[in-house]
């Protein structure tokens, strides 16, 4: 199996990459905010 190395094919994965790399982040910011809630705490700083 070989893989397409064209630009528009590196183009295509980089774009996906970074389409995932939101979504987690967004999904990981959701379960934090959720957390929150869910405890009824505020944002706290870490030292």
């Amino acid at each position: 199996m070989k893989i397409d190395l064209t630009p528009a094919a590196i183009d295509k994965r980089m774009k996906r990459v970074a389409m995932l790399r939101k979504l987690c982040l967004s999904l990981a910011k959701a379960k934090k905010v959720e957390q929150e809630k869910k405890n009824g705490s505020r944002k706290r700083t870490r030292k």
